[in-house]
């Protein structure tokens, strides 16, 4: 599922310089909201602090969609997926961004971006790893097992600083990226939660919404129709794969609020009988 973005306005020339600095004002004025100055003026400048935020924020998410819709488009991966990728880089971006260094947000955020997309594509497309990452990955684990031997333990980007080697080069060769029916495959909670369906007849699907009630239907092959995978699914709904996974998980909370209530009217039932 695409997001639509209006067209942004262009940030201006040392735009991002106030930006940033009405940011780092919003905040000190936050924690000295918190710590009990009622000073008026105060409230004013957090408040401007977060429309600053806000405004670099959604200039990073436009550079985000650019960046995630062309990776998606040429490589066949799901846009969801990259694109919460590339959101992430942007959160990076918009609170490591120091004005004092004369790059621009756009630029800074845009090379974040897309670094964060170059790496996290090596997983989603299956490129294999370069010796080297495998060699910077082996060398961070190392220095990791060594100082966990100790009694000590860092994560494992702190092991591969420690070590020497560069971080993003460690986190490629040692990050796994699985599909989205990988881990739908393997969540035992949620197979466990629907298990309770074949026990108790379909009749419940009603009482769902019509989204869930289309998407269980699907997914698990019920009223005689035969199960779909999750990209399936979404070809048969008209979203993306990611956003199918999404609603399962809710069709399956709410699959699993209905049984529940239905098994607890019975035991009420039968409780009345038997005082009767």
């Amino acid at each position: 599922m695409h997001l639509i973005f209006e067209p942004a306005d262009p940030i201006a020339t040392g735009e991002d310089a106030v930006l940033a600095k009405a940011v780092e004002a919003g905040l000190y004025a936050t924690e000295l909201i918190d710590r009990g100055d009622a000073r008026p003026e105060l409230r004013h400048v957090a408040d401007a602090g977060a429309a600053a935020l806000q405004r670099l924020w959604t200039i990073g998410l436009r550079i985000a969609h650019q960046q995630a819709s062309a990776l998606a488009r040429n490589y066949q991966l799901p846009y969801d997926d990259v694109f919460q990728d590339a959101c992430v880089a942007v959160a990076v971006a918009v609170r490591s961004f120091d004005y004092t260094r004369g790059v621009r947000f756009t630029t800074y955020a845009y090379t974040g971006v897309r670094h964060a997309l170059a790496n996290a594509s090596v997983h989603r497309t299956g490129a294999p790893v370069s010796r080297s990452d495998r060699a910077a990955a082996a060398r961070a684990a190392q220095v990791q097992d060594e100082l966990a031997a100790t009694g000590v333990r860092v994560p494992f980007e702190q092991a591969a600083r420690l070590a020497g080697v560069s971080r993003q080069a460690a986190a490629r060769a040692a990050s796994a990226y699985v599909s989205l029916e990988d881990i739908t495959l393997a969540d035992d909670a949620a197979q466990l939660q629907f298990a309770a369906v074949e026990t108790v007849d379909t009749d419940f699907l009603i009482l769902l919404s019509p989204r869930s009630r289309r998407v269980l239907t699907l997914r698990y092959g019920l009223d005689g129709t035969a199960p779909h995978t999750t990209v399936e699914a979404a070809e048969v709904l008209g979203a993306s794969a990611a956003t199918v996974h999404r609603w399962e998980r809710q069709a399956l909370l709410e699959a699993k609020d209905v049984l529940s209530a239905e098994r607890t009217t019975a035991v009420r039932a039968e409780a009345r009988t038997a005082v009767a």
